[in-house]
């Protein structure tokens, strides 16, 4: 019989064999579950954390945020107490289980979240393999990106006049703001009849768009230049996601919309707008601030009832040019 004692990560071990040789693997066992012990001491929401600082720091702040948001609300109170090494298949899919009823692009993000969370953690040899893997990711709903019908933007156009958000919506419905980019808006964007858009999704979204005289007239553009154009009802940027849905909530129950009209039904409105009143395609590109004429073209392809009977009375024009006098 051999014996060894030895210290490691600041406390003392005794380990016994048969022999040199089977001491030997005995301690290079017992160093590996002890650093095994060691690295799996996170919890998940620790782990968040710690993945959040290794893994998004080059992310734009508002996707920074998102996860933030998804960790706390959809990730954290169900598993976040659990060591990495104790999170099952199961718990996984009961996460994403109690995401059932939400938006299938929500529900994407937590499954996207999750895969990365754990995937990092195996990577980094804090557990052996993913309970992610194989899970059954619930359908959602989708909020389809559509136009809004007639009715609808008359009751948006009669909310506009006098709701405090509506010179927000209008910024949505008449220039095509993607809804984090509102949050963006300052009054030194206002430049007699343009609006700088100051996107961050693409290079291209950074753009100038004409500013109607709707939007234009509900500004205040006594206001400072360094001021921003919109704000929430306690005085907030509304840089967050959550303080744009709830302002989208507030505005669309006061003009009696429909649940399933969303911000970006207005940013989808705005390019058949522009297809309607025949502006040309590679200029629309533009104004949406489009990164490929091939993401404008998928919305124009969806023809509004007046474009489609204009093109109708032209085509009509063109055969009477050929029958017989």
């Amino acid at each position: 019989m051999v014996r060894q004692t030895f210290t490691y990560k600041g406390k003392r071990y005794d380990v016994r064999a048969k022999n040199e040789k089977e001491l030997k693997k005995k301690i290079s066992e017992k160093k590996k579950s002890i650093r095994n012990e060691f690295i799996v001491s996170y919890t998940v929401a620790e782990w968040c954390d710690v993945f959040l600082d290794l893994y998004k720091q080059d992310v734009a702040l508002r996707t920074y945020d998102g996860y933030i948001i998804r960790f706390r609300l959809h990730i954290i109170p169900y598993i976040g107490k659990k060591k990495l090494n104790e999170v099952t298949h199961i718990d996984v899919q009961n996460v994403l289980n109690k995401m059932r009823g939400k938006s299938s692009n929500s529900i994407r993000k937590v499954y996207n979240d999750l895969s990365q969370l754990f995937e990092k953690a195996v990577v980094a040899r804090f557990i052996t393999s993913s309970p992610v893997i194989g899970v059954v990711v619930p359908k959602g709903y989708s909020n389809k990106r559509r136009a809004i019908t007639n009715h609808e933007r008359e009751l948006i156009e009669l909310c506009c006049q006098w709701h405090p958000y509506g010179a927000w919506v209008y910024s949505m419905l008449l220039c095509g703001c993607r809804p984090h980019e509102t949050a963006l808006l300052q009054y030194k964007d206002v430049v007699e009849n343009t609006l700088h858009i100051r996107g961050t999704k693409s290079k291209a979204a950074d753009r100038i768009v004409p500013l109607p005289d709707k939007l234009k007239s509900k500004l205040n553009l006594s206001s400072g230049l360094e001021e921003y154009l919109f704000h929430t009802e306690s005085g907030l940027v509304p840089k967050y996601e959550h303080n744009r849905a709830d302002m989208w909530s507030r505005f669309k129950k006061d003009a009696g919309l429909d649940t399933d009209v969303t911000m970006y039904c207005l940013r989808h409105t705005y390019c058949t707008d522009l297809q309607t009143a025949g502006v040309p395609i590679n200029v629309a590109k533009d104004f949406m601030g489009h990164s490929s004429i091939t993401l404008t073209a998928n919305i124009y392809t969806h023809t509004s009832d007046k474009s489609w009977l204009d093109a109708s009375d032209k085509y009509n024009a063109f055969l009477a040019t050929f029958l017989p006098h």
